[in-house]
């Protein structure tokens, strides 16, 4: 084969190779996870909790920047009885990515009128080594919290009564504590190893 015939051989495959590229990102697209505008926005893609008739209900209650990411502490309710309870605390790590953001992972505990202290946590789910120690107190005033690689935080409630600690890696959490003003434990949750 001549040179001629051997440069418009590899011309005509890159271009049939591209062509075939483009025609397989159209024609996939709807299978392609989504860029959202906004963080917020993201909350509403897998591994996220909501559906967009949701969103109406979400109050944004912290935001942590951790890991080249977001880190979001909300409340909302499940208006399609997905997750039972009266309310939901939930977490979601988004991520800037394609000039939008995706969610990473998410974790979600319910929250009852009767309850006084929710102490929750996610740990590395889905597509992220992400974990995060989260809840809601009406009372105290702090959160001790131990993790399974022996590493403690202390954490107050901020305005909202709501605490959020995020660590970049999988590492479970071993013992939440709520304290009080003086420092004592009133409250405790533990999961096993």
């Amino acid at each position: 084969m001549d040179t001629r015939h051997h440069t418009w051989f590899r011309l005509v495959s890159r271009t049939t190779c591209l062509a075939a590229l483009l025609w397989l990102a159209t024609a996939c697209g709807g299978w392609l996870r989504p860029f959202h505008p906004t963080p917020l926005d993201a909350l509403t893609e897998f591994p996220g909790y909501l559906s967009r008739a949701d969103l109406g209900s979400v109050q944004v209650l912290q935001e942590r920047e951790v890991a080249g990411g977001v880190v979001m502490l909300y409340r909302h309710t499940d208006r399609g009885g997905r997750l039972g309870g009266e309310g939901r605390l939930s977490v979601t790590f988004v991520t800037p990515a394609g000039g939008g953001w995706r969610a990473q992972s998410s974790g979600s505990c319910g929250v009852s009128a009767a309850d006084d202290w929710v102490a929750c946590c996610a740990v590395g789910e889905n597509v992220t080594d992400l974990t995060s120690a989260y809840g809601w107190g009406r009372r105290g005033s702090a959160v001790h919290v131990e993790w399974s690689d022996g590493q403690t935080d202390e954490v107050s409630l901020d305005e909202s009564g709501t605490f959020l600690v995020s660590r970049p890696q999988t590492v479970p959490v071993r013992r939440i504590e709520l304290l009080d003003e003086n420092g004592e434990a009133i409250e405790s949750r533990a999961w096993q190893q």
